[in-house]
């Protein structure tokens, strides 16, 4: 078969066919911004003489000349990721630095070819033609995170610009208490943050058993909620954030407004209608708050390993390792009395994915 411009799918066709395993090979694809790569098409395809000069972007696009959606050469016909790293062209060179890193191969400079010379691909937009495109490259863009109207990514958690350090936050993971240390080591204080790209940065943050996660979030609500109502005796609003919610529990799981019905059998279940970032799969808010895959981390810790993977991150970036204090520590039995038979496999399917990944079992 010809192997020029083959999508994932069709090249794992052909290896099977041949009786090759697919799964014993690294597979990497790049993708790029969708409104970006629709210019550089229209330019390259004038320059090559494949579309005549006279036709602009927007008969371009109208013309419906658009080239497939790079999500076609990376995923299979059901939407599943078939290759094992996907980097962006707008972070080639980092990207492709850990591909050689992964495959054991020296890093390469890489060269530009085919380089089309054009002004800032948002300039030669209108509202029909960014819908156009948006339309027909959502599938890419649900996996990529691009936004046209900003460039530039938002990140969330501390950066150290001097070291070139981005710790992503992760709620409920030892978070205060990393981005209180790293404030006093000279990060910024934590929140979203606006970054060109993360080329060169050290890009780290920590995760936790799915199964204690969770319960460490209800017993922090639990804790508020009975704060809350001692407040409102004497007048006060404690936490608002705890307010909001209850009131969503409340609403979403049709329950009068009382503290017997805040079980953790009832919040488990809750949880899994309402979207939260704190009980957000783990795998999913890292990618949320880095704008890139997990896999393209530095380093991932283990909030049960805290301590030490700290002292790892510490040797890695520079700087003398830190005792690390203990922040908005919530007291109580360990997580597996929590549990029953049916909120264990309730959460079990829910955060597959990070017990997976991760390598996380219920009772550690």
């Amino acid at each position: 078969m010809p192997y020029t411009h083959a999508k994932g799918w069709e090249l794992q066709t052909h290896f099977e066919a041949s009786g090759w395993n697919w799964n014993e090979y690294f597979k990497f694809s790049v993708v790029r911004n969708p409104w970006n790569r629709a210019i550089s098409q229209w330019k390259y395809q004038i320059k090559t003489n494949r579309t005549d000069k006279s036709v602009d972007f927007k008969e371009f696009v109208l013309s419906k000349q658009l080239h497939s959606q790079c999500i076609t050469w990376t995923h299979d016909k059901k939407n599943n990721q078939i290759v094992d790293f996907i980097a962006k062209l707008e972070n080639l060179q980092t990207d492709f630095n850990i591909i050689c890193d992964k495959i054991g191969i020296p890093q390469q400079q890489l060269p530009h070819t085919n380089k089309t010379n054009h002004t800032h691909y948002t300039e030669y937009y209108d509202e029909e033609t960014k819908e156009i495109v948006a339309k027909n490259m959502q599938k890419t863009l649900s996996i990529s995170d691009i936004n046209l109207e900003n460039e530039k990514m938002i990140v969330k958690g501390n950066i150290n610009r001097k070291l070139k350090c981005l710790y992503i936050m992760n709620h409920k993971a030892a978070n205060t208490t990393m981005s209180n240390t790293l404030e006093n080591l000279g990060f910024t204080s934590r929140g979203p943050h606006e970054l060109e790209d993360l080329n060169n940065f050290f890009v780290f943050s920590f995760v936790r058993n799915p199964f204690s996660r969770i319960v460490s979030r209800y017993v922090q609500l639990t804790y508020f909620f009975k704060e809350n109502q001692i407040a409102k005796t004497r007048g006060l609003v404690l936490a608002g954030w705890a307010e909001k919610n209850f009131n969503d529990f409340f609403k979403v799981m049709k329950l009068g407004k009382s503290a017997d019905n805040f079980t953790f059998s009832n919040f488990v279940k809750f949880a899994m209608k309402k979207h939260d970032d704190h009980w957000m799969v783990q795998f999913q808010l890292l990618k949320k708050y880095s704008n890139i895959n997990v896999n393209n981390f530095n380093f991932i810790g283990k909030f049960e390993n805290l301590q030490e993977d700290f002292n790892t991150i510490c040797d890695k970036i520079g700087i003398p390792q830190q005792q690390l204090p203990h922040k908005n520590s919530t007291k109580h039995k360990h997580y597996t009395e929590y549990y029953d038979d049916e909120t264990k496999q309730i959460v079990a399917e829910k955060y597959a994915k990070d017990i997976e990944y991760f390598g996380y079992k219920f009772g550690e």
